[in-house]
């Protein structure tokens, strides 16, 4: 799991997803109501993007436990 913390992708697919959801919730007056179609599109992209991340877990760690 901490290899997910220099992942870009999947950080922003995750706080795209925080903030839509404190915003549903009413914890948070900073954005707008949405239509549902942003909020589909804000959706499908956070899938995206945390799919994106979970893929590139593997190249992360081979980079970081790289031995010269």
């Amino acid at each position: 799991m901490k290899y997910l913390l220099f992942n870009a992708p999947f950080i922003l697919g995750v706080v795209f997803l925080l903030s839509l959801i404190s915003t549903y919730l009413g914890w948070s007056d900073l954005f707008n109501e949405v239509s549902s179609k942003t909020v589909g599109i804000y959706v499908y992209v956070s899938i995206i993007l945390i799919c994106i991340g979970l893929i590139l877990i593997i190249p992360i760690k081979k980079k970081i436990f790289r031995v010269n």
